[in-house]
């Protein structure tokens, strides 16, 4: 193999939970060339990360496309399950164009025969879990059996790989003094579904006990927010500051956003609250990975006692 491409266009966290796949690539495949196809918004994932050689921002344009067929890659593999992705595999005329289907998704999976001449298939959609429990892979499970499918003596690596920066990680201990800080990341599904002063109750119940940061996610906009005194805010942050922080803190608190994954790449234990839909699958597919967790639901009518007796946890 001398040029691989793999696809990813969908959010940061997917991205995040794809690096252990891409980290086996360029393990098995030590010198050839490696691209990552992915969107404006999850590329930051990899700006700093020696898994690729080339970072390829994907525009559905006529440009890309023509791009795409001269690049002459010997190998596509697709990690995000869309259509779009199988689509750009298929236009890339690669020798190998591989990913993996859901075989609920009956359409697709029928189409992606034309898309992909690799295609594993996997076997639970979250739909599935409300007629009958089941095991569910963990996203980097399911990502890494596609890369065994392709190779099986493929060198696997099961690590997530989001290198900090020095200076980014030197910026976050100028800010957060200390040890017990307890971190959120603030974004819309806290209010969504929860009183309207959970999360500044929540934040008034651990001041008591340790100091508190929140931070408003990326792209994240909120008009009055009210925050007890005493909380540090952090908002306009750039990717790298934002992992410097969660790699900072003692424990992360988050809903099921790319914070859970980011601040699982920095070795920081989290509390995870998921939504009741589709619960069963949700905390199999996305739960943390190899990092301490508890995984919360957001009905749970103890929710706010019991993130508050967890944080106190950490302190043993």
């Amino acid at each position: 193999m001398e040029k691989i491409a793999v696809v990813r266009l969908d959010k940061i966290g997917d991205l995040i939970l794809t690096t252990p796949a891409i980290a086996s690539l360029r393990a098995t495949y030590p010198n050839a060339k490696l691209t990552a196809i992915v969107n404006q918004y999850n590329a930051v994932v990899l700006e700093h990360s020696p898994l690729v050689d080339e970072i390829w921002v994907w525009k559905e344009s006529r440009e890309h496309f023509k791009r795409l067929q001269k690049e002459r890659f010997e190998q596509i593999v697709v990690f995000s399950p869309t259509t779009k992705s199988y689509v750009l595999a298929w236009h890339s005329k690669a020798n190998i164009r591989a990913g993996y289907v859901y075989k609920s998704r009956v359409l697709v999976r029928f189409f992606s025969f034309f898309w992909l001449n690799r295609r594993l298939v996997c076997q639970v959609d979250q739909k599935d879990l409300e007629k009958k429990d089941c095991i569910v892979p963990h996203e980097v499970e399911q990502n890494l059996a596609v890369v065994r499918f392709l190779n099986p003596n493929a060198v696997i690596k099961e690590d997530l790989v989001v290198p900090i920066l020095p200076e980014k990680k030197q910026w976050a201990k100028s800010q957060l003094e200390g040890d017990k800080w307890v971190g959120i990341h603030f974004s819309r599904a806290w209010q969504e579904g929860l009183p309207q002063n959970f999360l500044k109750t929540l934040i008034k119940k651990l001041l008591e006990s340790h100091p508190v940061f929140v931070i408003i996610g990326p792209g994240e906009y909120f008009k009055n927010l009210d925050f007890p005194f005493g909380v540090k805010i952090f908002e306009n942050l750039s990717f790298q500051q934002w992992g410097a922080l969660l790699g900072q803190a003692r424990v992360v608190l988050s809903t099921n956003t790319g914070a859970v994954h980011l601040a699982s790449s920095q070795n920081t234990p989290v509390l995870a609250v998921f939504e009741p839909k589709f619960f069963a699958y949700h905390v199999q597919r996305w739960r943390p990975w190899k990092v301490p967790h508890i995984l919360l639901r957001k009905d749970d009518p103890e929710l706010l006692n019991r993130l508050v007796q967890e944080v106190k946890k950490t302190d043993s």
